[in-house]
This record gives C-alpha cells, structure tokens and sequence, in this order.
C-alpha cells in the first residue's frame, strides 16, 4: 500500500530531525574543555628539574571555554525558536502543503547543523542565534505531518499513521545517543565535527528520497493503483486538494481543542522532565555510575518506542471491530498515559534507599507508559478537524513547550540543593496530581468526531468556489453573446 509510504518517511524525517537536535548536547561534552585546577598558578613555577610545570598540561586548541551559564543558554536557544513556529507551521502546511513544509524544515535544520562547527568558531552569540533559527525550522515539522496525513489518512488509519510518525522521535533519541557519542569520540574527519556533518549529510539523502517518493495527496500521486486512489478520496470525501478557510476563534474556543492542549501540557510536564533528568536521577541519586545509567535509559527509550509504534494499531484495531467509540478509545489510552503513570508516579513513594531496583523499575514503566500518548492525545487533532489539524497540533506543541522550562523549575524548587531520593519522590507525587488534573479535564470535555466549525468550513469554501465558477461562467456567456 503506496499510502504507508507516507508515514515511514515522516518516521525518518523526526528521527533525523531529534539526532540533530539532541547531537548538540551529547558533542558538547567534548567541545567544551575544563581548565585544569592548577591553570593558574603554573605560570612560572619551576620543577626540581627546572622544566617549567605548564608544559605538562595539554590542552585541546579546538576546545571551547563556555561556562555552564553559556553552555545552557545554547543548548535552550533551540526552544524559543521551536515555541514560536507550530502555529504559523500549521497555518503554513495548510497553504503550501504539508510536504513542502516537512522539506522545508529538514533541509533548513541540516543546512544549520552543518554549520554549527563553524559558527562555534566564529562567535558564541552567532551560535545562539543559529540555535534560534534551527528550533524557528524544527517547530514546523510535526505540524507539517499532521497535515500531509490527513489527506492520506483514511479515518481506521489515523492512529496507525500518527503513531509510526511520532515513534521516530523516540527512534532518534535512541541512535542519537550512541551514534552521537560514537563520532564524538572518534578521530573520523575531526571527531566531533563529523556528527554535525552526518546528521546535515542524512537530511539531504533523506530530502531525495522525499521528493522521489511523497507526493501531497492521492489525487497528484502518479504511480498509485486507481483502487487504492479511489479507496482513500471515497473515505475522506475528497477528489481535489483544497483550502479552507482557518475558523481561528472558533479552534482556540473550542472546549475539546482546549482540554486537548491542557491535556497536552500535563502530559509533557512529567514527560520532559523525565526525558532529560532521568539519567541525573539514575546516577546522582540512586548511585549508578553514568555507563549504567545511559544504559538504563537507553532501555526505557527503546521500551517506549516499542509501544509508540504499536499502540495506533491497536487502537484503529478497537474502533475498526466497534469495541469502543472513537471518543472513548481516545479517552480509554488517555488514562493509560497519564492515569496508569500517575498511579506508579505515587507508588514511588513508598520505597526508600533500600529498594533501589524496584525505584529503577517503577521509574522505567512510567517512561514506557509515556508511549501510550500517540493513540490518545496525538492522535486526537485529526478526529476533531483533520482538515486543521495542523493548527491544533501547532497550539498543543506551542503550549506544552512552555513545560520544558516549568518542569526543570519545580524540580529545583523542590530538590533546593538536597538530591535525595526523598525529594524526587515529593517531585513524582506532584507530576502526578498535575497528571490527574489534566486526565479529569480530558474525560469531561473530548471528543471523537469532526466538530462543526470545521464541517462548515469545507461548506463555506465550497458555496464560494461554487459562486467564483458561476460567476466566471457568467462572465464567459456575456463575452460570447
């Protein structure tokens, strides 16, 4: 089937797209060089031999010296550029096409990776600026997916195709992590500037293959069986590509969008925490070295992609067979995202210092029951307006954005300098009440079909295609008489 195409390679482009983005924080580790404890007091201080002492300290010419204030800044430049576009991407895939957008972002995010060598170079504040821009070209990629999906997507298959896109984002964290450290470390083309040229060398092959292979709808697609055409145009009501006028107060008024996007926000509060402390966690306070602790999050990565790519077929499988609604399926893995892991969230707390493995795997089956996320809250955009769906996306992304710099907040709020397992689990407990709080507002206010405003969109920009063609025939039979 020529249709699944479409979701493979929107799987790749997230995947290329996250070892970019994350290849940053891994290769910093070596671009950066710490001076040495007795730098400074070695400037002409003489050995017994009379060989000055400084000479046996070496020094990488090609290191950096940010401090940790300039290495955050970089490294959280990124995300003012990715909060800022998912809206306007959205906006944009619905004018000029969710393919057009999905290239546009990884050629321009390649085009910048590959330069970071160097732009580090010439000037950190360049660097930072360059990290802007990249999130600026990043923020419209999942946007861009939702849209080009919704015209291949026939409504048995949404969750399927939402859920192989978005499982290459936990896909790229994976290769990333060890790709990333592998090419840092090693001495190919420059060691740690052959990273950032692989990734930007991968995003160019994968823009050929892209242009080669996605066309934007069906009806465009040229080599696709006319059954298989004729199959998905039936479903989704469509025989040409159109454009609908966006009912922007109505999306940002909508009681489901909105429950949706908070839903969103609580979701990602204790999903992004996770993702970037879970190896502090494992190290610095259950007291593993860093190898047993990337180790253990590389399975708690690889254990969510598992159910991300899955979990959609098994939901397109409970509403295809009429065991649930869509809007209870929705609801249903809603609750298994952020219910199930809120319970496992409090459990946390009644184990100490003595249980450490049982705290490993409690902390694991919570990531992993992140993934359930894709068949729930990801999937949802395309059931209440697919022709929109990019927008809503935009919204919930840009929204939830804001928790990768809230959730870091609160933990320190709460850590306050002691990092014991005690105040981690204060922490839990809190992630899990702000879980629940986004789980109740979802159950009360979802839905599962198209809402109005976005059926009358499409009959509002078909009466006006209609009155433009009427008119223009008009013309025509005046000029011929």
């Amino acid at each position: 089937m020529i249709r699944y195409t479409i979701p493979f390679m929107c799987c790749l482009a997230m995947c290329i797209l996250y070892c970019m983005r994350m290849n940053l924080n891994i290769a910093m580790t070596v671009m950066v060089q710490e001076p040495p404890e007795d730098a400074e007091t070695c400037i002409e201080e003489l050995r017994p031999d009379g060989e000055n002492k400084c000479n046996n300290i070496t020094t990488d010419t090609e290191a950096f010296d940010w401090n940790t204030t300039t290495q955050q800044l970089i490294l959280g430049s990124f995300y003012i550029g990715y909060t800022i576009m998912p809206i306007p991407g959205g906006w944009l895939a619905g004018q000029i096409g969710g393919k057009r957008v999905i290239a546009i972002a990884v050629v321009w995010s390649s085009l910048l990776t590959s330069l970071i060598p160097t732009v580090a170079d010439i000037s950190v504040n360049l660097l930072i600026a360059l990290r802007i821009l990249d999130g600026l070209g990043q923020g419209i990629a999942v946007p861009g997916a939702y849209v080009l999906i919704s015209k291949w997507a026939i409504p048995n298959e949404r969750s399927t195709m939402v859920s192989i896109t978005l499982s290459g984002m936990c896909m790229g964290l994976i290769i990333s992590s060890y790709s990333s450290a592998w090419m840092c470390s090693s001495n190919i083309f420059g060691g740690w500037h052959f990273s950032f040229y692989s990734y930007g060398i991968a995003g160019a092959a994968w823009t050929l293959l892209w242009i080669t292979l996605i066309y934007e709808s069906p009806s465009v697609h040229p080599f696709m069986s006319i059954k298989e055409r004729e199959h998905i145009n039936l479903a989704l009501n469509q025989t040409e590509q159109k454009r609908f006028s966006v009912p922007w107060i109505e999306i940002f008024c909508s009681s489901p969008v909105l429950a949706l996007t908070l839903c969103m926000v609580t979701f990602e509060f204790g999903c992004y925490t996770l993702l970037s402390d879970m190896p502090l966690f494992f190290s610095h306070v259950l007291g593993y070295s860093l190898e047993t602790a990337g180790l253990l999050t590389l399975v708690a990565n690889i254990i969510q992609f598992g159910i991300k790519f899955t979990c959609g077929f098994i939901a397109d499988v409970i509403i295809n067979r009429s065991y649930l609604s869509v809007r209870s399926t929705r609801k249903m893995f809603v609750a298994i995202t952020l219910g199930v892991s809120s319970f496992f969230l409090i459990l946390l707390n009644y184990f100490d210092n003595n249980h450490v493995t049982v705290t490993v795997v409690l902390v694991t089956i919570v990531y992993s029951i992140y993934g359930f996320d894709v068949a729930g809250i990801f999937s949802n955009p395309m059931d209440l307006s697919p022709p929109f769906a990019g927008i809503i996306s935009g919204l919930m992304l840009t929204a939830s954005s804001i928790t990768g710099f809230i959730g870091p907040l609160v933990l320190g709020t709460i850590i306050n300098g002691e990092n014991t397992l005690q105040k981690w689990n204060v922490f839990f407990a809190v992630v899990a009440g702000i879980h629940i709080f986004g789980l109740l507002v979802f159950l009360a206010f979802a839905q599962g079909e198209e809402q109005e405003w976005s059926k009358n969109a499409k009959v509002y920009e078909g009466e006006s295609l209609a009155l433009i063609r009427r008119s223009e025939k008009n013309q025509n039979r005046h000029v011929t008489e």
